[in-house]
């Protein structure tokens, strides 16, 4: 903060609108406290290290990595088949 930016790790949690009923599990779940709620759940991108575990914990599949989305690792596996 004293250098007047903050950095950001670049595979952070993000969550999609469209799916997130505001359950608040993955706010229950963030060991870092980087989750809010709001209309919907918020990630605070400074405090989020990016370890996943509101991805897991998502019941309707909002949560997502940057990097590592559902559809992404899934087409991962589809190629190394």
């Amino acid at each position: 903060m004293r250098a007047g930016a903050v950095t950001a790790e670049a595979i952070g949690a993000f969550s999609d609108p469209e799916r997130c009923t505001a359950c608040g599990t993955c706010i229950g779940t963030c060991p870092y406290g980087a989750i809010e709620m709001r209309d919907t759940s918020f990630v605070n991108v400074t405090s989020c290290k990016g370890c996943g575990c509101c991805v897991a914990a998502c019941p309707n599949g909002a949560m997502q990595q940057r990097g590592y989305t559902d559809e992404q690792v899934l087409r991962m596996l589809e190629v190394c088949a």
